[in-house]
């Protein structure tokens, strides 16, 4: 079986080398129990791990794509540097870069005692979770009552292409139509021109409404959102008509469209 375009034999005890320096003083060491047969997963990747009392760094070497992946605490390294250290960048994988990677280790974890730093830790993780996940519930709860108008507007954007899609996950866009922040309103919108059709009434419902925010883009994507469900958006023809009315050249364009598929769609 082959080990990949850039096998690494050497990752194990190259990486103990190469960060114990840096992570040692931070009472982080090399846990040889952590990743006994790690050497030739089934995944293909090999593994290093350090822990201590202040934590847990864990390193995975893919040697078919040549990546080296970073967890600190669970959570991946680049989200955590894009909050604590802004412009530090994961090194590459090779051995001057877990060099780099040691002395960036020795940077950034001292800053995950700080109150922004357990911060950074529960808006890192939330933000992985949203990335790699697939639960709905999860989504919801982020979209609900995530801390930041970012995650929110990513949990949005993640539902409007969750499959399958459930009536439950329109309702929660629906909803989030009234968030304060314009991002989050105009992800939910755009979210709804997906999964609208699962809860139709309700998204009608919600979507009118959409129709008197103070924001044009948001109102061409809720003008959008309601020509993509046809038919069932009839409920909301005279907040349309309004917008052609009042709105401006583009808003009415896109109106008038909305106008005229209604009209067709209501005739067959």
């Amino acid at each position: 079986m082959s080990e990949g375009r850039a096998p690494w034999p050497t990752f194990r005890a190259d990486a103990r080398a190469a960060l114990a320096r840096s992570l040692a003083p931070l009472g982080l060491v090399f846990d040889p129990k952590a990743d006994e047969g790690a050497a030739a997963p089934r995944d293909g990747h090999v593994r290093a791990t350090f822990f201590g009392p202040g934590g847990q760094v864990e390193l995975a070497y893919d040697p078919w794509d040549v990546d080296l992946a970073v967890r600190v605490n669970g959570v991946w390294l680049a989200l955590l540097l894009a909050q604590l250290l802004p412009g530090g960048e994961k090194p590459p994988a090779s051995k001057k870069g877990l060099t780099t990677l040691g002395a960036l280790l020795a940077e950034l974890l001292p800053k995950l005692s700080s109150p922004k730093g357990r911060r950074a830790l529960r808006e890192s993780s939330a933000w992985q979770a949203i990335l790699s996940g697939s639960d709905p519930v999860a989504m919801r709860r982020m979209l609900e009552g995530g801390a930041t108008a970012a995650l929110r507007a990513a949990a949005a954007q993640r539902l409007g292409s969750m499959e399958p899609p459930t009536a439950i996950m329109a309702r929660s866009l629906a909803r989030a139509l009234g968030d304060k922040d314009l991002a989050v309103r105009l992800a939910a919108a755009e979210a709804l021109y997906h999964r609208g059709a699962s809860a139709p009434a309700v998204a009608v419902a919600a979507l009118s409404r959409a129709l008197g925010d103070a924001h044009e883009a948001l109102r061409i994507q809720a003008l959008l959102a309601l020509r993509q469900l046809g038919r069932r958006a009839g409920g909301a023809l005279p907040a349309v008509q309004e917008r052609w009315k009042r709105g401006g050249a583009r808003e009415r364009r896109v109106a008038a469209e909305v106008v005229v598929a209604l009209a067709s769609k209501n005739e067959r």
